[in-house]
């Protein structure tokens, strides 16, 4: 098995004996696939006409973001923990008394969710299910870790700033034990995050998952880069076992894709447009690859006759 790459389309792994059981075939399925960059070559001239002439101002802003920017981000890191406990929970005391009695989390996340899941247990009508933009994938992180028992049948990261490493220490744990979740991982294309521009091009292009991977942290492996990158995440799909494989899906808008993205308003073509509500990030629709296609319209799209479901 592997992957079939035809157009900027990556699909399922294909089987070569075509006498092999279906079943075996499903279940060694991969779910990914990325639309295609159908964006107009005069704009993309201009887009590096003006960036080269924001150059002169990115001698001074690229080394101060490598400078400063880390603090920054830790900063933002750090509040995604108090969300559960508040630092005055995690703070070393001065004194050389120390509290042992187990406290509850007491942080604001920490307090919704000791009330919810109770609350849910006896109420097993209702399912949860987790969606998490860019540091909120740290936040879903967190809560399967910290109730494995929650009743969730999807979790959703879209632009996710987690990392590789820590998405899978989590997530993969939770399905395991969760057989009928499904972990969904939407990114952008790869040319929208490496190319996406802001403050009139004095900054260094790229989404903020970009940035953290190049300035913002100190990745030691592929594993410490971000999982919402659509490559980082398709790194990582050799690592993934093959019981849990059918229950992720990798998907990748295009840009100016009439089949990945017109669907939802022509978005998401930036890390931002993840949080706009004309995407309806919230149905499932939104989250699943496209149906299967035609054999005409794969031909007009340009890939290959044989498409992920």
């Amino acid at each position: 098995h592997g992957y079939a790459v035809a157009s900027g389309t990556v699909v399922e792994p294909v089987e070569d004996d075509a006498e092999d059981d279906e079943a075996e075939i499903e279940a060694k399925k991969i779910r990914a696939a990325t639309g295609r960059d159908r964006s107009s070559i005069t704009m993309r001239i201009f887009q590096r006409i003006v960036y080269a002439a924001g150059m002169p101002f990115r001698i001074i802003t690229v080394p101060a973001i490598d400078a400063c920017g880390k603090n920054a981000w830790d900063v933002m890191l750090a509040r995604v923990l108090t969300a559960f406990h508040k630092s005055s929970m995690i703070d070393m005391p001065d004194d050389d008394e120390f509290e042992i009695a187990y406290k509850p989390p007491d942080g604001a996340l920490g307090v919704l969710m000791n009330r919810l899941v109770p609350f849910l247990e006896s109420n097993r009508q209702y399912r949860v299910t987790i969606i998490g933009h860019s540091l909120g994938a740290l936040i879903g992180n967190e809560l399967v870790r910290s109730y494995p028992a929650l009743p969730c049948d999807d979790i959703v990261y879209m632009g996710a700033a987690s990392t590789v490493r820590e998405t899978a220490m989590t997530v993969m744990p939770f399905l395991r034990t969760h057989t009928n979740c499904t972990f969904y991982n939407l990114c952008l294309h790869q040319h929208a995050d490496a190319k996406e521009y802001m403050w009139f091009m004095i900054l260094p292009s790229g989404s903020i998952l970009e940035w953290v991977d190049t300035f913002l942290s100190d990745p030691l492996t592929a594993e410490d880069l971000t999982v919402g990158k659509w490559k980082n995440a398709i790194r990582s799909l050799p690592s993934l076992e093959p019981g849990l494989r059918k229950r992720i899906v990798i998907k990748a808008f295009g840009i100016d894709d009439p089949i990945f993205n017109k669907p939802f308003a022509g978005m998401p073509e930036a890390h931002t447009d993840f949080s706009s509500p004309a995407l309806r990030f919230w149905e499932r629709s939104f989250w699943n690859l496209p149906p299967v296609w035609t054999n005409r319209t794969r031909a007009a799209h340009g890939g290959p006759t044989r498409l992920p479901h």
